[in-house]
C-alpha cells in the first residue's frame, strides 16, 4: 500500500511565480507568427483538478498567456508553464506523479485512491508519455541536454560528459551556426554534418591511442590513431 501524500497550496504558489518570470521573458521579443509584433498579456481562467494529490493547486487557476498587437496577427502566444500541461485537465504535476504510481500501483482500486484520478486516465496517461510525448520538442530538448557519454582510452575509462556542456544544448550550437552563416549570406543545407563541440575535457593523445565514446541511447564511435610503426 502507498501513503497518500498531497501537493500544498505554497508548492503551486512557487510554480506560479516561476511561470510568471516565463512569461515575462518570452513578453521580452516579438511575436513568432508574424515577426514583428509586441507581446501584451493576455491572461485567461482555467479550471485545474487536483485529484487526492494536489487539491490545493486547483485554486491556481490563471494561465499567464500573451497576444501578438499587430493588426491582421493577433496570434496568441502562450509561454511554458510549470503548473499546466498543454490542455489537460489535471494539473501538470498530478499527471506525473499519478502517472509515476501508475508504474507501481497493479491494483487498479489502490490507485484511483491514492491518486482520485480514474484508472483510464492514468493509463492513457502512460500511453502518452512511452507515445507521443516522446516526438515533442521539450522532449527533444531534454534529450539533447541530459545524454550522456562516457569516453575510454584503451578500455579504461577517461572522462564522462552530457549534452547540456556545450551551450547548455546542443542545439543552441547549431542555432547560432545557422544564424551566422545567414549574416553572411550562406546557410545550412539537408545532409550537412554539424560538430556541435566537445562535450568533456579535452585529452591527450599518443601514437598508438584507441578511443571509444559511449553515447547513452545513440550508441558507440572508436578512433584509433596510427602508432610510430605505422609511419611511412
Amino acid at each position: 500500500m502507498v501513503d497518500r501524500f498531497e501537493l500544498g497550496r505554497e508548492f503551486f504558489a512557487q510554480l506560479e511565480q516561476e511561470d510568471e518570470k516565463i512569461a515575462r521573458e518570452v513578453a521580452a521579443g516579438v511575436c513568432q507568427k508574424c515577426e514583428r509584433g509586441a507581446l501584451h498579456r493576455s491572461d485567461y481562467s482555467r479550471k485545474p483538478r487536483g485529484g487526492l494529490i494536489a487539491p490545493g493547486g486547483e485554486g491556481s487557476v490563471r494561465r499567464f498567456s500573451l497576444c501578438c498587437d499587430q493588426e491582421g496577427c493577433r496570434k496568441r502566444a502562450t509561454p511554458p508553464s510549470l503548473r499546466f500541461l498543454g490542455r489537460r485537465v489535471y494539473l501538470g504535476a498530478v499527471v506525473t506523479v499519478a502517472s509515476m504510481l501508475a508504474r507501481v500501483i497493479a491494483n487498479a482500486t489502490e490507485l484511483r485512491q491514492v491518486t482520485g484520478v480514474p484508472v483510464r486516465t492514468t493509463r492513457r496517461w502512460l500511453g502518452w508519455w512511452g507515445g507521443p510525448f516522446v516526438s515533442t520538442s521539450v522532449f527533444v530538448a531534454v534529450c539533447a541536454r541530459l545524454v550522456g557519454v562516457a569516453v575510454s582510452r584503451h578500455g579504461e575509462l577517461a572522462d564522462t560528459g552530457a549534452g547540456a556542456a556545450v551551450l547548455g544544448n546542443p542545439a543552441r550550437c547549431v542555432a547560432w551556426l545557422a544564424n551566422k552563416l545567414a549574416s553572411f549570406g550562406a546557410g545550412l543545407k539537408a545532409g550537412d554534418i554539424i560538430l556541435p563541440g566537445a562535450v568533456h575535457r579535452m585529452i591527450g593523445v599518443a601514437p598508438g591511442d584507441v578511443f571509444q565514446a559511449e553515447f547513452d541511447h545513440l550508441g558507440t564511435v572508436t578512433a584509433r590513431f596510427a602508432g610510430t610503426e605505422d609511419t611511412p
